[in-house]
This record gives C-alpha cells, sequence and structure tokens, in this order.
C-alpha cells in the first residue's frame, strides 16, 4: 500500500479511535464479562496506568498519520514497559498477581507483545506493518476492556468480541 494510503488509513484509525470504542465481529464463544476484583492501591496503580496507556494510544494515531517513527517508538515502548503490579510493593504483590485471572495477564500480555510488535515496525520505519500493529493493540484493548471493565466501557460489555489472527 503506497504512503499516501497510509496517512489515509492512519488519519481514519484517529477519528475512530477518538469518535467510540469499535466492536468487533461478536464470537461464537462468548463469555460473560467479569470485573476485576482489584483494591486498594493495587486498583489505583492499574487506573494510572490505563490513563498512561490511554495518552500513549491516542498519540499513536497522530504519530502514525505523520510517520514519526521516534515518537512512535517511545510511545510504543512506554505501553510494553509498564506492568502495574511491578510498581506494588513487594511484600503485596504476590497477594495482588493471585487476585488476577491467567485470563486477565494473558491479555495483559498480549497488549505487551502488540506493543513491541508495533514498536518493531517503527524502528523499521514500515508504514504498513505500523498501521497493522497499531490496529492489533487497539484489538488487544478492546477485548480486555469487554473481558474485564464492562461497567466502564458499557458499550463493549457482552459483546463477545472475537480476535483476527496474523
Amino acid at each position: 500500500m503506497p504512503l499516501k494510503k497510509n496517512l489515509v488509513l492512519a488519519a481514519l484509525m484517529l477519528l475512530a479511535g477518538l469518535a467510540a470504542p469499535v466492536c468487533l465481529a461478536a464470537d461464537e464463544h462468548e463469555a460473560p464479562a467479569e470485573e476485576l476484583k482489584l483494591q486498594g492501591a493495587a486498583l489505583d496503580l492499574l487506573r494510572a496506568e490505563m490513563r498512561q496507556h490511554a495518552q500513549r494510544i491516542q498519540s499513536l494515531a497522530a504519530a502514525l498519520a505523520g510517520a514519526d517513527w521516534g515518537a512512535i517508538i517511545g510511545a510504543a515502548a512506554g505501553i510494553k514497559q509498564a506492568y502495574f503490579v511491578d510498581f506494588i510493593q513487594p511484600t503485596l504483590r504476590s497477594e495482588v498477581e493471585g487476585q488476577l485471572s491467567a485470563d486477565f495477564v494473558q491479555l495483559y500480555r498480549e497488549m505487551h507483545r502488540r506493543a513491541e510488535d508495533l514498536r518493531a515496525a517503527a524502528v523499521r520505519q514500515d508504514p504498513d506493518a505500523g498501521a497493522f500493529q497499531y490496529f492489533r493493540l487497539l484489538e488487544s484493548c478492546i477485548q480486555c476492556h469487554a473481558e474485564y471493565a464492562p461497567t466502564r466501557f458499557p458499550g463493549l460489555a457482552g459483546k463477545g468480541h472475537g480476535q483476527h489472527r496474523d
């Protein structure tokens, strides 16, 4: 795809991301949504991290549209490196980790992997791969929000979001 089409695609993704969350195609195996059961400092840390991720995700759309590879590398690396459990006192870490389901941890790791894939596309200065990996990163966010934050994101709750595969 030529660079001009990539820029148009990135601009459309930016507009879509600012307008409202996008529901993906319904999955045949809908599972009931499960709220996270974190409390206190752990919940505060997760929320703070999600606010940072939201800012980075929004900045990525503009950076992709302008082929600002350095900004993409920085934002994607910031998403990949952040893990709220790392900031919890070591004495409480195992307790908090015990409150996180294996599925949540897997989705969180998926988000980190997608951020790394986006960072790698930016290092290669590949706008096609960058746009694709940005989509995949958003997809992992939407899936996690649908499954673990249905009260916070009621537009995603109970939709049974599927995942596209590479």
